[in-house]
C-alpha cells in the first residue's frame, strides 16, 4: 500500500513536452492553509499585490494577514498552535484566504510569461480558479456577498443545518463533522463504510487514496476497521459530507 505523502509532491520527466505543450494550472482544495501563507511570496513580489489591490481596493480584507500572519506582543511556546486554532475556528476566513492566495500565486506564475490553457480545480480549487483567472471578475463584490450571509457559519459549518436536513439528524447543536484522507482504494472503502451510516466516501483522489467524512466517531471507527493511515483535514466545511455516495 502506498503511504500518504511518500512521494513528497515532486515530479520529474526526462523527456519534457516542451514549449508546444499545453499547460494547466491546478488549484488545491480546502485544508491546504498554513500560518504564514503568502508572506514570503509577498515580500519577493510586492508589485503583484499592488496590482491586485488596484483591481479590488480591499485586498487586505481578503488576504486576512491578521489570521494567516498574526502579530504577537510576545511569543509563548504554543503561539503557533493557538494561532492556527483561531484561524481554523472560522471557515469563512480560511475559504477567502486560500482562494485569494491561489489568485496571488497564479499572478506570480503568469508574470513570468507562463500562460494556462486550462484550469483544474479540486473542490474549493474550482472557485479559486474562477477567481484567479478572472472568469469571475468582481472578486470584491462576490466576497462581500458571502460575508452578508450565514451560509458558511450555520449550514455546512457550526450547527450544520444543511447536513442535518440532508441526513435527517435531529437536534440543533454543533455536529462533529470530520474529513480525512485515507490510503485505501475506493472499492475497499465502500465495502467497509457500508457498516457505518454516518461515514461516507466523499472524494476519490487516486486509485489508492480517498477522502471520507461525516460524523467524527463514525469516521474514526471506519479508519480503525480499514487499518489505514489517515490525515484529518482541519477546519474544512462539510460540503462534501452531504454526498450520498
Amino acid at each position: 500500500m502506498i503511504r500518504i505523502g511518500i512521494r513528497g509532491g515532486a515530479a520529474y520527466s526526462p523527456e519534457p513536452l516542451g514549449r508546444e505543450a499545453e499547460t494547466a494550472f491546478v488549484f488545491s482544495g480546502s485544508g491546504n492553509h498554513y500560518l504564514g501563507m503568502g508572506r514570503e511570496s509577498g515580500l519577493q513580489w510586492p508589485e503583484i499585490l499592488r496590482r491586485m489591490d488596484q483591481k479590488t481596493g480591499y485586498l487586505k480584507n481578503q488576504l486576512l494577514p491578521e489570521c494567516f500572519m498574526p502579530r504577537r506582543a510576545s511569543l509563548p511556546p504554543d503561539w503557533e498552535t493557538q494561532a492556527l486554532k483561531e484561524l481554523e475556528s472560522n471557515p469563512f476566513n480560511m475559504i477567502i484566504g486560500q482562494v485569494v492566495h491561489g489568485g496571488f500565486v497564479s499572478n506570480i506564475v503568469r508574470s513570468f510569461g507562463v500562460h494556462t490553457d486550462a484550469a483544474i480545480g479540486y473542490s474549493l480549487g474550482e472557485s479559486a480558479a474562477l477567481f484567479a483567472l478572472e472568469v469571475w471578475p468582481e472578486q470584491g463584490e462576490i466576497l462581500a456577498r458571502m460575508q452578508r450571509t450565514n451560509l458558511f457559519y450555520t449550514d455546512p459549518a457550526g450547527p450544520c443545518h444543511a447536513v442535518r436536513r440532508a441526513w435527517d439528524i435531529p437536534g440543533d447543536g454543533n455536529l462533529d463533522c470530520q474529513v480525512a484522507v485515507v490510503n485505501r482504494p475506493a472499492g475497499v472503502v465502500r465495502e467497509v463504510l457500508g457498516a457505518f451510516s454516518h461515514a461516507r466516501l466523499l472524494i476519490i483522489n487516486t486509485p489508492d487514496q480517498c477522502v471520507i467524512g461525516r460524523i467524527g466517531k463514525a469516521v474514526a471507527a471506519a479508519i480503525r476497521k480499514l487499518g489505514c493511515e489517515a490525515v484529518f483535514l482541519q477546519g474544512v466545511v462539510s460540503v462534501h459530507s452531504m454526498s450520498l455516495t
